[in-house]
């Protein structure tokens, strides 16, 4: 197949090949392999694979059944082109082979005020975290509150790293908290106007890396 036509991209000066595996739910990749290989426009169901370039495997290690659909090629209804790849197995690999960058100061006081705040409300999330600084800043979050006896899970949305903990949540007083939300309910139930309170004390707030992160 014409290397033109195929749909890879290049990272660090590897060339990778948009693949899909099963259903093609996700996009995967493949590498360009050392010793045999198959063809890019090979399909999963032909019964001798193509010689070729590429990996027999993805970089995750499941036997890919074609190369991804790229922007100029034809397409059904329920399938759709692939620019970039979508596994979280291939991409944690692609991750780890760019240099880790060093971690600058004050991310630690950063944790501190985070695993503060979820200890808390069970929750928090953080704004303008720079994308290279993202997986140091989870860990750290992860490891202050497992540290502290409390499991954890990161996620990041729209460029916001979000915190959350359930142990830390049912630690809180929830006494409290049920006697708050009783007393808007029945104020809201008898026609009353009720303000919610904006006292940083009772709900959680946004977390800015700028401010206590010097790059």
């Amino acid at each position: 197949m014409d290397t033109a036509a195929e749909n890879s991209i290049s990272v660090l000066g590897r060339e990778l090949l948009l693949v899909e595996v099963g259903s093609g739910a996700e996009t995967h990749l493949a590498a360009v392999t050392d010793g045999p290989g198959r063809a890019a426009d090979h399909q999963g169901d032909q019964i001798e694979p193509a010689d070729g370039r590429w990996n027999f495997s993805s970089l995750c290690g499941r036997t890919w059944h074609r190369m991804a659909a790229g922007a100029d090629d034809r397409l059904p209804l329920w399938r759709h082109p692939a620019s970039a790849p979508t596994c979280r197995r291939c991409l944690r690999i692609l991750d780890a082979w760019f240099p880790a960058t060093e971690t600058p100061a004050g991310v630690e006081l950063l944790t501190a005020v985070v695993t503060e705040e979820v200890t808390r409300f069970g929750s928090a999330y953080v704004i303008g975290v720079p994308a290279e600084h993202v997986e140091a800043t989870r860990a750290s979050f992860r490891s202050a509150l497992r540290s502290g006896g409390f499991r954890s899970a990161t996620r990041v949305i729209d460029g916001i790293v979000h915190l959350w903990s359930d142990d830390a949540y049912e630690a809180l007083d929830h006494d409290a908290i049920r006697s708050r939300l009783i007393s808007v309910l029945e104020g809201i139930s008898r026609g009353a106007v009720v303000k919610l309170s904006a006292d940083p004390e009772s709900t959680p707030g946004p977390i800015y890396w700028h401010t206590w992160v010097i790059d």
